[in-house]
C-alpha cells in the first residue's frame, strides 16, 4: 500500500500530538484530553497483548457509556482485535448465547451489567502504560467492529465492519452533518448501537469533544443551551424531554445541531424544535446497522416534506418488487442499498455463510418509495405489512394520516390477529400536551383521510411509545400494550 491505511487510530494518534491538551471525552466523573485518551488506550492495547489475545480476536464489551469504555474501544482497535459491543441490560443467558454465537475470545464488563463470571474492564486500565513503544497492529481491511443486529430475520447476529468501512462512514457523517472541532457532542445513545458511528466516533474523528450522558440531565441541556456549537442525536421522544427541560424558549443564543430519527413524528416536529432553538441546524435521515447512515434531510429543506432525504455522496438506492425488479418513481417496494462503508457480512451461525448482497446491494427489509426528485419516503418493514380482509395496509400510511391531526405528536400502527379479518389495524398515539381530542375524533379524522379498510379498528392514547435500546420503535412491546388494554 502506497498510502497511509484508513484507520481511526491513526487520526487519534495525530490528535494526541496536535490537539493533545484539548478535551476529547467527558462523563460525570472526569474529562480526558486527546493525549490522555491515547495514553490510556495504549494501556488497554498492551494489556490485551500481555494476556495472550491476538489480532483478529473478538473482544466483547458489555458496559454503559463512560470515559473508560471509550479507552477500551480505542485500545481494542489499536491491538488489531475486534470490538464486539454488547447490551449490558440483557440477561446473563442472553449475553452468553450471543457471545457464544459470534465466537468472542473474551468478554469484559463494568459495574452496570454483564455476566458476573466475565472479566471487569478495569483490568485493562490498571497497569498503566510504559509509553507508546510498540506499533499498533491493524490493517484497514481487517475487521474492526461487530455491531449486534437482528438483521431482517430477528435472529441475533453481528454486522461486520472493517476499519476502512468505519473510517469512510465517519468521514461521510462528518461531512453530511457538518461536524467541526468546535462541536460538543451530547451523547445519549448506547455504545452497542451503530449510532456510535454517527455520534461519538465522528466527533472524535474531527477532534471535537464528546460529553457522555446516560440520560437527559441538567448538564446535557445546559450544553445544548450554550452559545458554543453542540449536537445531539436522539428519538423525537428524547428530543421532547430536552425541550421540556430547556423550557419553551425561544433560546436564540443556543446553536445546537439536532438530529432525530427512529420514530414517525409529526410533520411539525422540526418546526417545534426550531421554535425553541431558532439558530439550530436540524437533520433527519435513514440508515441501518448493516450500512450506516445513507440518506440525509438537510436543515435548509427540513420543513419541505422530503421524507428521509436523498442518498448522500457515494450511496446508491433502488426500490424493488418481490421478484427483484426495479420499481419506477412513486411505487412502494423494498429498499436496497449500496454504500462504500457497508458491512462485510454477518457473524454468527448460518448467517455468516449466506449471501448478504444482490449485485452489491443489501436488502434492507424496509419498504419505501423514491419520489421523482430522488427523495426516499419510508412505508414500514416488509414483515410489518398488515393484511386485513384481503387488503394490504402499510403502517406508515396510517401513521402519516394520524400525524396530520394537530393533537397527535407520535403515532405507531400494527396489525393484530383477528378471527374475521386475519389481521386488524390498531394504533397507539401520543397526544400533544393539554389536548382535549378524543379517540373518536381521531377515528373520524382517519375516516376522512383513509380508505375504509385502513381505518384503525382501535386507537389507544399512551403517554409514550416503547422503544428498543437501539432507539427503534419496539413493535413487539407495543403489541403487548395493545393486547393488555
Amino acid at each position: 500500500m502506497n498510502r497511509s491505511p484508513l484507520l481511526l487510530s491513526e487520526v487519534l494518534r495525530a490528535h494526541s500530538v496536535h490537539r493533545g491538551r484539548l478535551p476529547a471525552i467527558t462523563d460525570q466523573s472526569r474529562t480526558l484530553t486527546y493525549a490522555e485518551l491515547w495514553d490510556r488506550s495504549t494501556s488497554v492495547r498492551d494489556q490485551l497483548r500481555d494476556d495472550g489475545y491476538t489480532p483478529g480476536d473478538l473482544v466483547a464489551v458489555a458496559a454503559s457509556g463512560s470515559v473508560d469504555h471509550v479507552c477500551v474501544i480505542v485500545g481494542i482497535l489499536r491491538a488489531g482485535m475486534v470490538v464486539a459491543p454488547l447490551n449490558p441490560h440483557l440477561t446473563s443467558r442472553e449475553q452468553q448465547t450471543y457471545v457464544g454465537r459470534i465466537g468472542a475470545a473474551v468478554a469484559f464488563v463494568d459495574t452496570t451489567g454483564g455476566d458476573p463470571s466475565w472479566r471487569h474492564f478495569d483490568e485493562l486500565l490498571a497497569s498503566g502504560s510504559d509509553g507508546d513503544v510498540n506499533p499498533d497492529t491493524a490493517n484497514e481491511d481487517d475487521l474492526a467492529i461487530a455491531f449486534p443486529t437482528g438483521g431482517t430475520t430477528g435472529t441475533p447476529k453481528a454486522a461486520r465492519w472493517s476499519h476502512r468501512s468505519l473510517v469512510l462512514a465517519l468521514l461521510s457523517s462528518a461531512q453530511n452533518l457538518r461536524v467541526t472541532p468546535q462541536h460538543r457532542e451530547v451523547y445519549l445513545s448506547p455504545f452497542f448501537h451503530v449510532t456510535m458511528v454517527t455520534g461519538l466516533l465522528t466527533t472524535l474523528l474531527v477532534g471535537g469533544t464528546a460529553s457522555l450522558h446516560r440520560q437527559v440531565d441538567d448538564d446535557a441541556v445546559a450544553t445544548l443551551l450554550s452559545p458554543r456549537p453542540s449536537r445531539v442525536f436522539a428519538t423525537p421522544t428524547v428530543m421532547a424531554r430536552v425541550l421540556a427541560m430547556a423550557g419553551p424558549g425561544p433560546h436564540p443564543a443556543a446553536r445546537p445541531t439536532l438530529i432525530f430519527g427512529a420514530a414517525r413524528s409529526s410533520a411539525d416536529f422540526a418546526k417545534t424544535l426550531l421554535t425553541a432553538f431558532p439558530a439550530a441546524q436540524v437533520f433527519t435521515g435513514y440508515g441501518a446497522t448493516e450500512f450506516g447512515a445513507v440518506t440525509r434531510v438537510f436543515p435548509e429543506e427540513i420543513n419541505d416534506g422530503r421524507g428521509v432525504g436523498r442518498p448522500v455522496s457515494g450511496v446508491r438506492l433502488k426500490i424493488v418488487d418481490d421478484s427483484g425488479a426495479e420499481q419506477s418513481a412513486g411505487t412502494v417496494g423494498e429498499i436496497m442499498v449500496s454504500s462504500p462503508w457497508q458491512m462485510d457480512g454477518y457473524l454468527a451461525g448460518a448467517a455468516a455463510d449466506e449471501p448478504f448482497t444482490v449485485d452489491g446491494f443489501i436488502r434492507s427489509g424496509d419498504l419505501g418509495l423514491l419520489d421523482r426528485d430522488g427523495y426516499l419516503h419510508l412505508a414500514g418493514r416488509r414483515k410489518e405489512l398488515i393484511k386485513t380482509g384481503g387488503e394490504a395496509v402499510f403502517p406508515a400510511e396510517v401513521e402519516d394520516a394520524l400525524l396530520t391531526h394537530p393533537a397527535v405528536a407520535e403515532a405507531a400502527v400494527v396489525g393484530r390477529p383477528d378471527p374475521e379479518w386475519g389481521e386488524r389495524v390498531e394504533a397507539a398515539v401520543v397526544l400533544t400536551e393539554a389536548s382535549t381530542t378524543t379517540v373518536s375524533d381521531l377515528v373520524e379524522h382517519c375516516r376522512a383521510n383513509l380508505a375504509r379498510f385502513k381505518v384503525p379498528k382501535r386507537i389507544l392514547a399512551v403517554e409514550a411509545l416503547p422503544y428498543t435500546p437501539n432507539m427503534k420503535l419496539d413493535r413487539a412491546a407495543l403489541m403487548e400494550v395493545l393486547a393488555s388494554c
